[in-house]
């Protein structure tokens, strides 16, 4: 599949014929599989292929859930053909010029005069999205000039007008088509709105917190199988007189990778029971967990093709793909530094929000003393700065925070499953909560740096002085170079 770029046909239809393609089209009181179950699939897919487990995560979580939740009786019938697997779905979302923020979002849909809509705009890195029967897409909604907000539109794919452009050459996940989609004023039917007109944003909050905790099951059947292989390969390896596994560093990672895999697992599994008995988990705990997950997965599978060596590098034994399938864990459904910059940021300026939401998730009064004490001492740091360069140092410690909570939200996960405060997953959970308070401490105490010149302005000059302007990058003639990346050739300059 990876060399192809493509999945194979009858494994597309095998995943829809066993109900896989569609395991969120059935409700669980029409029969269908709980949260918990789903997750648990969605990890075991991961420890087989990570592409595997994101086809079928996008065209669950993304596609089919919106329909389901959102959708009209008429625009739910689609759910059968989608549950079988004949019909595929896609979520239409980032677009070139502004990824995920919706504040950049430009595809627009105007109000016509018997009620329908004329979209038009550009949608980028649209997984699964030529595949696709029928697309989520989301736009800012128009009565003549009047806004009506970002509003979401099911569009099947034949429309005149869905144009969809060229596969984007990915470093991973290749078995998965990914492109951009082009909506040429593609006349769309009144009742092609899914949810409510200016309801866009909770169609594509749901499907997207549900990515997020898809990813942390996705990440957890990938570290899973990262330990086996890893324990697998050291018992077995000799180095001078002894194994590898007997070595003290090698001893130490390997903790590591399964005090991970605890870590998250509880979290995974806290996540699939509050979805299956009130249906809500926090927005800063979903960021989280999948801060934290695609986190350690990125580190421990680069640390298991390190351990591996020579052996680690050779696509034939696995890990290779999985360093290229995995980088994207931390990219999808918002980066890390996004997603951590909004947590420390909602604790900061909407506290009372921010506890309330996890004080009723994990079945507590209040959140605990050292949680909030971080907060309280950030707060104070803050109310410290003077006004010049206030709003980017204020970026810069929403950021730290929102990364120290992460691990402050799923150490209380851990706890309320794991009460033996000896248990040497608590033991390490705790080591690097320490630590993180270490490192924030030394960057409340620094004194706020000056604003100066950019250094690397300098620098690339220099670069482009010494070296010429690089490459356009051309690996694939018929791709070329992302616009933001190629090169800009001053008159009179040639390329060297």
């Amino acid at each position: 599949m990876d060399e192809r770029r493509a999945l194979s046909p009858d494994l597309v239809l095998d995943l829809g014929n066993k109900g896989i393609l569609g395991m969120a089209a059935i409700d669980r009181a029409d029969g269908g599989l709980t949260f918990d179950q789903q997750l648990k699939i969605e990890e075991q897919l991961a420890a087989i292929d990570i592409t595997l487990a994101a086809f079928v995560g996008v065209n669950n979580a993304l596609g089919i859930v919106p329909i389901r939740k959102f959708g009209t009786e008429w625009q739910r019938r689609h759910l059968p053909e989608l549950a079988a697997g004949r019909v595929l779905a896609a979520f239409a979302f980032t677009e070139p010029g502004a990824g995920s923020d919706p504040r950049g979002m430009e595809s627009r849909a105007v109000r016509q005069a018997d009620g329908g809509w004329l979209l038009s705009g550009t949608k980028w890195l649209i997984g699964t999205g030529k595949w696709a029967g029928l697309i989520v897409v989301l736009a800012n909604a128009f009565d003549g000039n009047k806004a009506l907000g970002a509003t979401a539109f099911l569009v099947p794919n034949d429309l005149e007008g869905v144009v969809q452009g060229e596969e984007t050459l990915t470093l991973g996940l290749r078995a998965m088509v990914q492109n951009h989609i082009d909506f040429e004023n593609v006349l769309l039917p009144s009742d092609a709105v899914l949810g409510a007109v200016g309801g866009g944003f909770d169609v594509a909050n749901e499907a997207m917190q549900l990515g997020r905790i898809g990813i942390g099951a996705i990440a957890l059947g990938a570290l899973k199988r990262c330990l086996q292989i890893a324990v697998r390969y050291t018992e077995r390896r000799q180095i001078g007189d002894g194994r590898l596994i007997d070595r003290a560093l090698v001893q130490e990672q390997l903790l590591e990778n399964a005090c991970r895999v605890s870590l998250i697992e509880h979290a995974v599994r806290a996540c699939g029971t509050a979805l299956d008995t009130d249906g809500t988990v926090p927005v800063a705990f979903s960021m989280a967990l999948k801060i934290i997950a695609s986190e350690s997965t990125w580190n421990t599978v680069d640390r298991t093709m390190q351990l591996l060596g020579g052996r680690g590098y050779d696509e034939a034994n696995g890990v290779a793909q999985m360093l290229r399938d995995a980088r994207v864990l931390r990219i999808f459904e918002g980066p890390t530094e996004t997603l951590a910059t909004y947590v420390g940021a909602l604790a900061l300026f909407k506290t009372r929000h921010f506890a309330a939401d996890l004080q009723s998730f994990l079945s507590e009064p209040e959140l605990p003393t050292a949680t909030t004490g971080i907060i309280h001492l950030f707060k104070e740091a803050i109310a410290r700065l003077p006004a010049s360069g206030k709003s980017r140092r204020i970026e810069r410690l929403s950021f730290e925070l929102g990364d120290v909570l992460s691990w402050h939200l799923l150490a209380e996960t851990l706890k309320r499953r794991v009460p033996d405060p000896l248990d040497a997953v608590r033991v390490w959970t705790d080591r690097i909560i320490r630590e993180k308070h270490v490192r924030a401490d030394r960057l409340l105490k620094a004194p706020v740096p000056e604003h100066h010149s950019p250094i690397w302005h300098l620098l690339v000059q220099e670069i482009e002085t010494d070296f010429g302007l690089g490459p356009a990058f051309k690996a694939y003639e018929r791709q070329g170079t992302d616009a933001l990346l190629r090169p800009v050739i001053p008159p009179a300059v040639g390329l060297r």
